[in-house]
């Protein structure tokens, strides 16, 4: 089979690569209602053909299209960074409403039914060397690819917008060790068509416990999807699976329940005591985990806290360079940042926050009392001055009616003594006429 590929890139977007290249087809690997993958060679090398489906809608193609441009340009950036922790696009072409991709491939490994993260936190691997969940220099090179994922998207104004452990491809390097790179871009989008975009196609893409309705922008999204993801790769799926439980009602997921009650568990200072008497069992889960991992925690509230642009530069040197300590010494116990409050600050805190309620409760209280007594007495003031407009109104009415029955009277009296005067005067005209007789 020939094919021409069509390399559509930001500076140049009319290039077509030439000469053609010999594919040849190999088994399908994936097939998906959005898309098939297909592992091919060319030239004797392998790689991922990915075919989007022609049934798609108009404007998932059209964002599969502007994912497949943020893709290249990553992908394609000389960027070390980003060749480490992005899966490479080679080529694609778009024709006849249809998408194809050349793509790394990402091998198999033994154990795995595929080759993501989701697939390696969810099989205990019987080979200490690729275990995820319980070897914790594996678990710390992780986290670490994943703020490199964010460094390098947020650096280049790229929202991925589909963050989740299934889009983590998990490979083995020549030296038997792990990589982590993103894929599967296609939601992804750059910065200015993210805020340009009037249908919310792009607002609201993303997986059911990895959206954030209440994101403002794409960077904000982004460090949620990537804080969930964080938290399964750091053990607590479990945590996440119990708080989805919560947010399920009739068997429709409540996505801004889930985001309230995430940030309830794990943020304490945004823990109300009405709250936190609910989520007791759950607080408590992640409060043994924060005594454990101070580290882990930071990274997540500082994700969770919904930043509005990407993460500073001196943040994410001060976390890659304790995460890269802990990966070099593992048995060492981690250095929790200095913003983090202990468990005994966490106590005071949450013991301040309740007398503070108290005491915000009891003021509210009195407000309302003393609210309830002036709107009681202004309701008297008011009806006592409705009655008196109610009395003089009758009054003037009562008058008006006596002044307009007196001017009839009078007018009446007059129009009788004006007719008698006439009647008079005729009679007297008639007496003095001569009588005249036939």
């Amino acid at each position: 089979m020939m094919s021409q590929f069509k390399i559509l890139s930001l500076s140049e977007p009319n290039f077509v690569f030439r000469p053609p290249f010999r594919i040849k087809d190999g088994p399908i690997l994936n097939n998906g209602s959005i898309c098939s993958v297909q592992k091919v060679w060319i030239d004797g090398r392998a790689f991922a053909r990915r075919i989007l489906k022609k049934s798609c809608k108009p404007f998932i193609l059209a964002m599969e299209k502007n994912g497949a441009i943020a893709h290249y340009s990553l992908s394609n950036s000389p960027d070390p960074l980003a060749k480490e922790v992005i899966l490479k696009l080679y080529w694609y072409q778009n024709y006849d409403k249809k998408i194809e991709q050349i793509l790394e491939l990402i091998p198999s490994i033994k154990g795995l039914e595929f080759p993501d993260l989701y697939s390696a936190l969810n099989v205990s691997s019987t080979d200490d060397t690729y275990d995820i969940r319980h070897n914790k220099k594996n678990q710390f090179d992780c986290i670490l690819s994943c703020l490199k994922m964010l460094k390098v998207l947020h650096d280049r104004n790229i929202f991925h917008l589909d963050i989740k452990p299934e889009n983590i491809a998990v490979m083995v390097d020549n030296n038997n060790k792990l990589k982590f790179k993103l894929f599967d871009f296609g939601f992804s989008v750059s910065e200015k068509v993210y805020s340009d975009d009037t249908n919310s196609s792009y607002h609201f893409s993303g997986s059911h416990r990895f959206l954030n309705p209440y994101a403002k922008t794409g960077f904000e999204k982004d460090h949620f999807a990537m804080a969930i993801t964080i938290l399964e790769i750091a053990g607590l799926a479990s945590l996440v699976e119990k708080i989805c439980l919560e947010c399920e009602e009739d068997e429709i997921f409540d996505d801004s329940k889930f985001v309230r009650c995430i940030k309830m568990v794990v943020n304490p200072l945004q823990v109300h005591p009405n709250q936190e008497k609910y989520f007791q069992k759950l607080i408590d889960e992640y409060d043994k985990f924060r005594q454990k991992n101070p580290l882990i925690d930071s990274i997540i509230n500082d994700l969770l806290v919904g930043s509005t642009s990407t993460l500073s530069s001196e943040l994410y040197d001060e976390y890659r360079s304790m995460l890269e300590e802990v990966i070099k010494n593992p048995n060492k116990n981690e250095k929790s940042p200095s913003k983090n409050l202990s468990s005994s600050e966490l106590r005071k805190f949450r013991k301040d926050q309740i007398h503070q309620a108290k005491n915000q409760a009891a003021i509210t209280i009195q407000k309302v009392a003393r609210g309830y007594q002036q709107r009681q007495q202004l309701k008297k003031d008011q009806a006592a001055i409705t009655i008196q407009k109610v009395t003089r109104g009758h009054q003037e009415k009562t008058r008006f009616q006596l002044q307009q029955r007196s001017a009839k009277t009078i007018q009446e009296t007059y129009r009788d003594y004006i007719s008698r005067k006439k009647n008079k005067s005729i009679c007297n005209f008639t007496k003095q006429l001569p009588c005249i007789t036939f």
